[in-house]
């Protein structure tokens, strides 16, 4: 039992294990991360948006909600499984029209759309080469627009996430707010241009 738990945990060096999912996209959830009450502030109907890192989509369908009828969240992943998993949950309702899919690979997250808003929620630690991809993530917002960061309290610590921030501010991204998000650390940027 130990070792299966162990080779789920070591199939890939970085990026959480699809078997993980089910944890990730429970209903109850929403009792500690709300996308309405995380998002509205920052969000408006008929928003293009990227949520990269989807994993499952929990994150794709709340702000698919949020956006509505006359906007588009991409749900883009590296792991084909995840974007498999948000497909078949909105298949045959009004979402399906809303969301579409990138497959990110190791080397580009493939957006080439200009995003009002792009959210990383708990997965830039996974990520390698943090600079190429917040490089990416800036090239992919249109001037003004935002970028919320959240890591996971538990699995970051504060001086990781500190150079995170960094990292971003470097790229020419300006922090402008740090919402309280639970069991996270979390700082939304805008791109001033």
């Amino acid at each position: 039992m130990i070792k299966s738990i162990r080779k789920l945990l070591l199939m890939d060096e970085h990026v959480c294990p699809s078997g993980f999912y089910s944890t990730l996209d429970v209903g109850f959830r929403k009792h500690f991360h709300n996308p309405d009450k995380i998002f509205a502030p920052y969000i408006k109907p008929g928003y293009m948006v990227a949520d990269v890192g989807c994993g499952p989509g929990f994150f794709s369908v709340g702000l698919a909600k949020i956006v509505g009828e006359t906007g588009n969240v991409t749900a883009c992943d590296i792991q084909e499984a995840g974007l498999e998993r948000l497909k078949n949950k909105i298949m045959g309702t009004p979402l399906q029209k809303i969301i579409s899919f990138q497959k990110a690979t190791s080397e580009t997250i493939g957006l080439d759309g200009q995003y009002d808003f792009i959210l990383n929620f708990w997965m830039l630690h996974e990520v390698n080469n943090k600079e190429k991809f917040i490089g990416q993530i800036k090239s992919a917002m249109m001037p003004g627009s935002l970028y919320m960061l959240v890591e996971p309290r538990f699995h970051v610590i504060s001086k990781a996430f500190k150079q995170e921030v960094e990292i971003a501010i470097n790229a020419g991204l300006k922090p402008v707010d740090y919402p309280k998000i639970r069991m996270s650390r979390s700082v939304v940027f805008k791109n001033p241009g």
